[in-house]
């Protein structure tokens, strides 16, 4: 029955491994996806980010891009502390889980908060943007964001068209009679902003405040559950993990100074139960195993270890082989 125990733990101890190996995968895999998309936020939207008043929206792409890359290389160490059952790895592994966690989590809640007073800091700098800043020195960053939002979602001022004729820009002898920026036209030609007629330019109903609105919920909304999504993942991994660790730990004599009993088999290279009467007693050391006393030779891995808090004694022993037989 002892023999069969300790087989049925093998293969708990194996099961547990492959689940954690799987809960690891999946991790990796969610650090990629959240890289990417932090990645993609920052690449393919930057454009967006200079006529925003609050940084906010930048800061969690940043924070995705800093948690996911972490994500990935906390992945590998997990595999490489998996495969090799290093007590060390496994301890920095479920640290940086807990850092990445916060860290995620503070992103998507980030980003959720922007969503929610997105719209109101769109209507109050938009609008001020493009009257006072637009082709202005010193404002290149902003000009470039503008023209590219126009085209990007082919709409003409913030709220419609008529908000450019209180620019600075519109007013000023550089426009050279534009009524709107060049970038307002359906087909951009040069001085094509002369003409404003709907055939001419874009008259989209709410301005390009509505579409950057919604292009920015969106991806916030994305960025949000991602980081929050993700997070919960890695928050829950699997209920034995935790107890495995613990067995691996005894497992590779991680408790210093404490004692143990081992069962020892002919079987070469295997050390596990089989019979009470080949009990030996010994110390517990770091990486070594189970020190038998009066062994030879006195050093013996074993499969299953037992620490206790003193060594049993001659009495208990000898009960433990009587029983035993």
């Amino acid at each position: 029955m002892a023999h069969y125990k300790v087989e049925q733990d093998d293969w708990l101890i194996v099961y547990l491994k492959y689940l954690l190996f799987v809960f690891n995968f999946f991790f990796w895999v969610g650090g990629a996806t959240v890289l990417a998309v932090g990645v993609w936020t920052l690449v393919e939207k930057s454009g967006y980010l200079s006529i925003l008043a609050s940084s906010t929206f930048a800061a969690s792409a940043y924070i995705l891009i800093f948690s996911g890359a972490l994500v990935m290389v906390t992945g590998f160490l997990g595999f490489g502390a998996i495969i090799r059952e290093d007590r060390s790895c496994l301890s920095t592994y479920f640290c940086l889980l807990l850092v990445i966690f916060l860290v995620e989590l503070v992103a998507g809640v980030l980003a959720h908060m922007y969503y929610q007073r997105l719209s109101e800091e769109l209507k109050q700098h938009l609008t001020r943007t493009l009257a006072e800043n637009y082709r202005q020195p010193g404002a290149v960053d902003i000009t470039l964001s503008v023209d590219r939002l126009q085209q990007d979602f082919k709409c003409c001022g913030s709220n419609s068209s008529a908000d450019w004729q209180h620019s600075a820009y519109i007013l000023s002898r550089e426009a050279e009679g534009r009524r709107v920026p060049d970038s307002c036209c359906k087909t951009v030609v040069v001085r094509c902003g002369q003409r404003v007629h709907p055939s001419n330019i874009y008259k989209v109903e709410g301005g390009c405040i509505t579409k950057l609105e919604q292009f920015l919920a969106d991806h916030l909304l994305l960025m949000g559950a991602v980081g929050i999504g993700v997070a919960c993942l890695q928050g829950r991994p699997p209920r034995k993990q935790k107890w495995w660790f613990t067995r691996l730990s005894v497992d590779l004599g991680a408790v210093s100074g404490a004692f143990c009993s081992c069962h020892h088999t002919p079987r070469p290279g295997v050390s596990s139960f089989s019979h009470s009467s080949d009990q030996k007693v010994g110390t517990l050391r770091k990486d070594q195993g189970c020190h038998l006393l009066n062994w030879s030779p006195s050093l013996l891995t074993c499969d299953v270890c037992f620490p206790q808090s003193h060594p049993p004694s001659n009495t208990e022993s000898h009960g433990k082989r009587s029983g035993g037989r």
